[in-house]
């Protein structure tokens, strides 16, 4: 089964876009050094995500239908930014450890790795490329979250984690249910 987009005339122009900002997305998510120890890791993480999150409604907002999903984008942008608020809160705290725990950064490496080769083509079943790639984000990040449960120190910082999880997979079943 073919995912049909009217939304683009040029269709190999708007595929190619977003695989460019995907890539350009696991540059920066790449980029986060691993001397700054597990939880400072996880928080600049987790904002890279939620920026990145929010760049892809913005794509999709510039590049998509102006179909129901479309018109919540600006409160799917208010879930991004309040989330990166709250994990920003963290930036002045000072955490214990200098490098990233082994086990939890090859975790990382392969969710980031699985959104260089993601192909919203190959889903075949999504009516919205907005729906697909943001569900693609939300489970990546989650499987981030519950791998830095095991490990993290911070315990209000475990805390987020586990909110964001459960925020995320509300965001999931919405998605599936009204727009796959």
């Amino acid at each position: 089964m073919t995912v049909q987009f009217p939304y683009s005339n040029n269709f190999q122009s708007a595929d190619s876009a977003l695989h460019k900002l995907l890539r350009a997305r696991v540059v920066k998510f790449k980029a986060i050094p691993v001397e700054i120890g597990t939880d400072n890791y996880y928080v600049k993480l987790m904002l890279a995500l939620y920026d990145g999150a929010n760049d892809l409604v913005k794509f999709q907002m510039k590049n998509g239908p102006s179909d129901s999903l479309s018109q919540q984008s600006v409160l799917f942008q208010q879930f991004h930014s309040q989330m990166s608020n709250r994990f920003a809160g963290f930036l002045s705290v000072k955490f214990k450890g200098t490098t990233v725990d082994r086990r939890f950064k090859s975790i990382v490496d392969a969710a980031v790795q699985h959104f260089s080769r993601f192909d919203h083509q190959s889903q075949g079943i999504s009516k919205s490329l907005l729906a697909a790639v943001l569900i693609e984000f939300y489970e990546n990040m989650d499987q981030i979250s519950v791998a830095f449960v095991s490990v993290g120190q911070n315990e209000r910082l475990k805390q987020l984690a586990w909110d964001s999880i459960k925020k995320q997979n509300k965001l999931i079943e919405l998605l599936k249910r009204y727009y796959i």
